[in-house]
């Protein structure tokens, strides 16, 4: 019974950590135009509103996931390395959770990143998102290029955004 018990364990660690790159069949699409909320509570956007001319990244996370939240500190901690990469946080969580966990990573010091809730689950449902951390890295044309799930660390989220940058 505890060997079961240990396999399982081991089963669900490994579940979080990074993957191979997920083939979504959305590859070389455009982001699709949906609407969410930024964390001031009352201001809504459009991805219409991202520029072309410049790669970024959607990050969709779960603002309690130790995974997500390693992986974003990782990206703070080597914040001078992605001081021009663009990152659009989504979740579906409620207000009051996304707001705690933007002030502890005191993430509006940082304006590189855009925090929305996606209070309307598309973009989860969208992308059939199977697990968090999910990273979207999307080209200057506003088209999907990869996405990876999982804990990825920063040297390979910043070598797979100079790729297409």
């Amino acid at each position: 019974m505890r060997i079961i018990e240990l396999i399982s364990i081991l089963l669900c660690l490994t579940g979080c950590l990074q993957q191979p790159p997920l083939k979504t069949g959305l590859e070389g699409k455009k982001i699709p135009s949906f609407t969410f909320q930024l964390i001031d509570s009352t201001t809504l956007l459009n991805t219409d509103g991202i520029k072309e001319g410049r790669p970024f990244i959607v990050f969709y996370f779960d603002p309690s996931c130790p995974h997500c939240r390693a992986e974003l500190r990782d990206i703070i901690n080597h914040n001078k390395d992605f001081k021009n990469v663009s990152f659009y946080m989504f979740t579906t969580f409620p207000y009051k959770a996304v707001k705690h966990f933007s002030d502890e990573f005191n993430l509006e010091a940082y304006p590189n990143f855009t925090i929305g809730i996606d209070y309307t689950d598309y973009l989860y449902k969208y992308f059939s998102i199977p697990k968090v951390p999910f990273l979207a890295f999307y080209d200057k044309k506003k088209c999907l290029n990869q996405v990876l799930v999982g804990k990825t660390d920063y040297k390979t989220i910043q070598t797979q955004y100079q790729s297409i940058e």
